[in-house]
């Protein structure tokens, strides 16, 4: 979930990349994660678990 977040805020390409893959899934998550949080600051923040989802893509 963060991976897409992360890709919409920031819009770099691996973001971009995930974000094309799963487009539908973003746009519900995205409409669900920000009427829940509105703190953009934690996606950027979290380098870190963004390049463990990517090292995980069966997850998406």
């Amino acid at each position: 979930m963060i991976i897409i977040d992360f890709g919409k805020t920031m819009g770099c390409g691996l973001g971009k990349r995930i974000g094309d893959r799963c487009r539908r899934l973003k746009m519900k998550m995205l409409k669900m994660k920000m009427l829940k949080m509105k703190k953009v600051d934690i996606f950027k923040k979290s380098l870190s678990s963004l390049v463990l989802v990517l090292k995980r893509p069966s997850q998406l």
